[in-house]
């Protein structure tokens, strides 16, 4: 049985997203939906084909949002 991996969480430090590893920018960069900070999205360039989320306040409205990029059978970066 093959699973369809469609949430990675990926820890960013304080040097930001070009200092990741290269595998884990590759996991950015090839999903369709990445969620974070805007500290952290504004160190990041999007491809033509991705959708950036910004976090919302509470924290908690996140979760609708994350569910309808699920549904939608989106792959998804945080």
């Amino acid at each position: 049985m093959t699973q369809n991996k469609r949430i990675h969480i990926v820890g960013i430090d304080g040097g930001g997203v070009h200092r990741l590893a290269p595998h884990m920018l590759d996991i950015i960069t090839g999903a369709d939906v990445v969620c974070g900070s805007a500290r952290l999205l504004n160190d990041y360039t999007p491809s033509a084909h991705q959708h950036i989320h910004q976090w919302v306040s509470p924290f908690a409205d996140n979760m609708d949002i994350i569910r309808n990029f699920i549904s939608a059978d989106k792959t998804i970066a945080i």
